[in-house]
C-alpha cells in the first residue's frame, strides 16, 4: 500500500517530557505509525495546549514557554492523539559576564562594576540575583552591588556568582589609603536580612529542588553564617533542615512555605505542588460483554508521561451509545455501566489534561425462554371398538401454562398391536378383543 495512502494507526511525540526554561521554545517532532508500527510520511498534525498561558504551541509543532507551571500539548492525526509534557521553569543561567574585565582603583577609592546574567540563548536575565566576592578583601572589597573600594596597593581578583555560573574581574589598587582611626574589632557584623532562592517556584510532586539563602550585613552579602531550614508545609514538602533540599510530597491547593533563619532572621519561599499531568488513559472492564439488564464496573488507569500513576487526578466518563449503555461515575477512577439495550458502546475516560481512553462493550438481548411440554392431551381418551374398525385419536402438546404447542412431532404407541394397532397419524385399528394403551408422544 502506498504510504501516504496507508491508515494512521498511531502517532509519536518526542521528547515526551521536557524541561523548559521561562521565554524559551521547543520544537516536537511528530512521528507518524501505521498499524502495524511502521512509519509513515508526515501528515499535517493539529497541536494544542492544556493551557496557553503556560506555554502555547504552534500550528508547525514549536512551544513557547509563557509562565512557570506543567502543561500537555496535544498533537492529533487522522483521530489518533500523541501528548507531551513540558515543565515550564524559569530560564537557567548559562553565562555570567563582568564589565569592565580590568579595573585601576586609587586606595580609597571605588570603581563600579556591572554583571550581566544570560541563559543559553544569550538573553539577559536580569531578575537573577547576582553574588559579589573580592579574593582578598585586604587590597579590594565589593558590595553586594558590585562596588569595589581599594584598600591597599596590589591585585585581587573580584568574582561574580549566580545560580553557579561566575566571571571574574582583576582590580588593581594603587597608592596607599588615608590612615583614619579604627575601632576595635567587635566581632562578626550582624545579620540585617536573608533571601531566600528561589521565591516563588512550582514544583511537581516527586521532584526536588536545593534552595539558597543569602545573607547580609547592612548591604553586604557575607558568608560563613549557619541556615536552618523549615517548612510549615509538611503535609505537601519535606525539607532537609542542614542543605536546604526540598522534595515535593503532594499537590497542594495553595503554595506552602519554605524557610530560611540565619541568627533571628527569617525569610521564606513560596511553593506550589503539582501533580505530573496525564498522558495517557487506559480502561478496563471486568466484564467487556453484557446481556440486558447487567451491570459491570470500569476502572481507568491515568498515567503521565513516564508511565507512572497520577494519583491526584479524576477521570469523567461518557458512553457513545447511551441509548445502549450508560455510565456513572462511581470514584476518581472508576465507573458503573448498565446495558440497556442490544447493540456495541465505546466508553471513554477523560482525565483533566484532556488525555483519553476507552473500551469497547457489546450488549446482546436475554435468551428467550424455550417452552417444554409437560403433557400431551389425546382425544378421545376412550372408545370401544369392534374388530377390523377404526378410530382417529388427536394429539395436542400442552406447555406448563396449560397452553397448546403447536408443530410439534408426535410418537404414537399401542401397548398391544395384537389387539390394537396404531398409525404414525394417530388412526387405531381394532384387531381382536381385547384392551390396549395407544401412547402419544411429543
Amino acid at each position: 500500500m502506498d504510504g501516504a495512502a496507508a491508515a494512521v494507526g498511531s502517532v509519536r511525540l518526542t521528547p515526551a517530557g521536557s524541561e523548559l526554561g521561562l521565554g524559551n521554545t521547543l520544537r516536537f517532532r511528530l512521528t507518524v505509525l501505521d498499524a502495524a508500527g511502521n512509519e509513515l510520511p508526515a501528515r499535517d498534525a493539529v497541536w494544542a495546549s492544556q493551557d496557553t498561558l503556560v506555554a502555547a504551541v504552534s500550528p508547525e509543532g514549536v512551544v513557547a514557554a509563557r509562565r512557570i507551571g506543567v502543561v500537555q500539548v496535544q498533537a492529533v492525526v487522522q483521530g489518533k492523539s500523541a501528548f507531551a509534557v513540558v515543565n515550564v521553569v524559569a530560564a537557567r543561567v548559562a553565562a555570567v559576564a563582568v564589565a569592565p574585565a580590568a579595573a585601576s582603583v586609587a586606595a580609597g577609592g571605588t570603581a563600579q562594576l556591572s554583571a550581566r546574567v544570560s541563559d543559553a540563548s544569550g538573553a539577559a536575565l536580569n531578575d537573577r540575583f547576582v553574588f559579589w566576592q573580592s579574593s582578598n578583601d585586604a587590597v579590594a572589597r565589593v558590595t553586594s552591588t558590585g562596588l569595589v573600594s581599594g584598600v591597599a596597593a596590589g591585585t585581587a581578583t573580584i568574582t561574580a556568582t549566580s545560580e553557579g555560573r561566575s566571571a571574574t574581574a582583576t582590580v588593581t589598587v594603587t597608592g596607599t589609603a588615608p590612615t583614619t582611626p579604627t575601632a576595635p574589632s567587635t566581632g562578626p557584623a550582624a545579620v540585617d536580612s536573608v533571601k531566600v532562592e528561589p521565591a516563588d517556584t512550582t514544583m511537581v510532586r516527586g521532584a526536588s529542588a536545593r534552595f539558597r539563602a543569602r545573607v547580609f550585613a547592612g548591604n553586604q552579602a557575607v558568608s560563613g553564617r549557619a541556615v536552618t531550614w523549615s517548612t510549615s508545609s509538611p503535609a505537601t514538602l519535606r525539607v532537609d533542615a542542614a542543605s536546604g533540599e526540598v522534595s515535593a510530597l503532594a499537590p497542594s491547593g495553595e503554595p506552602g512555605l519554605v524557610n530560611a533563619a540565619v541568627e533571628g532572621r527569617v525569610a521564606s519561599a513560596t511553593v506550589k505542588v503539582v501533580d505530573r499531568a496525564v498522558a495517557t488513559v487506559g480502561v478496563t472492564a471486568e466484564r467487556p460483554a453484557l446481556q440486558v439488564g447487567e451491570s459491570t464496573t470500569l476502572r481507568a488507569a491515568l498515567l503521565d508521561a513516564d508511565g507512572g500513576a497520577v494519583g491526584s487526578a479524576s477521570a469523567s466518563w461518557r458512553s457513545d451509545n447511551p441509548a445502549v449503555l450508560s455510565v456513572t461515575s462511581t470514584g476518581p477512577e472508576t465507573a458503573r455501566v448498565t446495558a440497556l439495550a442490544a447493540g456495541a458502546a465505546t466508553v471513554a475516560a477523560t482525565a483533566p489534561s484532556g488525555a483519553s481512553g476507552g473500551t469497547r462493550i457489546t450488549v446482546t438481548a436475554p435468551p428467550v425462554p424455550v417452552a417444554t411440554t409437560t403433557r400431551v392431551d389425546v382425544t378421545p381418551s376412550a372408545r370401544s371398538l369392534a374388530a377390523r374398525e377404526t378410530v382417529q385419536l388427536t394429539a395436542t402438546p400442552v406447555d406448563a401454562s396449560g397452553a397448546p404447542r403447536s408443530g410439534r412431532a408426535i410418537a404414537w404407541a399401542s401397548s398391544d398391536a395384537s389387539v390394537a394397532t396404531v398409525s404414525d397419524a394417530g388412526l387405531v385399528t381394532a384387531v381382536r378383543a381385547g384392551s390396549a394403551t395407544v401412547t402419544a408422544t411429543a
